[in-house]
């Protein structure tokens, strides 16, 4: 078994092929012009997170894989295409051509059941990936009889580079980061004042305003971080900071809003939270009384530990080929 890993289509010489090279070329030279910056080409596209931590973690476990070949003979009998509805309609037509055995989805393709119900040839996908529990009790939710099987598979994060600068465990709690994502600054000044009044140092950090090192200078001088997000499907961020052996208080008002569908009142802000990486609260009312419990018990979390036995590139990539395996 091959695997090739995708997150675009492969580049081919026909006509599609150079629709998809010029689409790509448009697309930077409209950034260019947005930004009037030429910005160096990232080593992986699509979520970069996700496919950063599928691409190392089959490296590190030594599995025969290509990841964005330049030409079609190179692809292996198994694609797993990350991202990307060209890239899969295109998986779909070299597998009903007979030349690849399995086809994954996700988890990155669409937040929406609906686009891939759409896809002609649906039935030629061997399965679809979500990266949480809530997200595919919600795509059911949608389409109940959805024709392809689906299955919950998370992205790890590299142990090695999000670790602690000191290995002994903090005991006290004294330093609160705040991790902004999706909401107003008022609504965050809420809690920094809220940390303050207890006599605790604070920082803020805003989801896309950060480079990786700057995040993880900030998690090495933080205590727990307080998450504020009104949804994640996985989380990567809360990984990272679980990594760096820093507990998390999170913020889970339980609801998630898509444009055209009614409220999801069974959505997640930390899909996996567990006893070891911190704890929940659902109103702002809650969090003073959250923070001191967690105060209280700080010594008690040990998030690095959940990740090393969970959440690393490794044990993502070696989750993604038992799926296969399983097909």
């Amino acid at each position: 078994m091959k695997i090739t890993v995708l997150d675009r289509p492969v580049m081919t010489h026909n006509l599609e092929g150079r629709y998809y090279l010029l689409r790509d070329y448009a697309i930077e030279i409209k950034k260019i012009i947005a930004t009037g910056k030429i910005t160096q080409k990232q080593k992986y596209r699509g979520h970069y997170s996700v496919t950063r931590s599928l691409v190392e973690g089959l490296k590190k476990i030594e599995v025969n894989f290509t990841y964005d070949p330049q030409n079609i003979t190179e692809v292996g009998d198994v694609l797993v295409v990350l991202t990307n509805l060209d890239a899969l309609r295109q998986a779909i037509n070299l597998k009903k051509a007979g030349k690849i055995t399995k086809i994954i989805a996700g988890p990155n393709i669409t937040s929406l059941p609906t686009d891939i119900i759409n896809l002609s040839l649906c039935s030629y996908i061997d399965l679809c990936i979500l990266p949480g529990q809530w997200l595919l009790e919600w795509w059911y939710h949608v389409v109940p009889n959805f024709p392809v099987p689906i299955f919950v598979w998370f992205a790890g994060v590299n142990s090695e580079f999000w670790q602690p600068c000191d290995p002994q465990p903090k005991s006290i709690l004294k330093r609160v980061l705040l991790y902004q994502k999706y909401v107003s600054d008022n609504f965050t000044n809420q809690f920094k004042k809220k940390a303050q009044f207890k006599g605790l140092e604070t920082k803020v950090i805003k989801y896309g305003k950060y480079t990786l090192e700057e995040y993880k200078t900030m998690l090495n001088w933080s205590d727990i971080m307080v998450f504020l997000s009104p949804s994640e499907t996985q989380g990567i961020a809360l990984f990272e900071c679980w990594s760096c052996n820093v507990p998390t208080l999170v913020w889970n008002p339980g609801i998630c809003h898509w444009k055209g569908y009614m409220p999801w009142e069974g959505a997640s802000s930390a899909p996996y939270l567990s006893e070891l990486t911190g704890r929940f609260f659902r109103e702002i009312e809650d969090f003073d009384l959250s923070l001191e419990k967690m105060k209280n018990k700080f010594s008690f979390f040990r998030p690095r530990e959940w990740i090393l036995n969970y959440g690393t590139d490794e044990i993502a990539a070696h989750n993604l080929l038992n799926l296969i395996d399983r097909l």
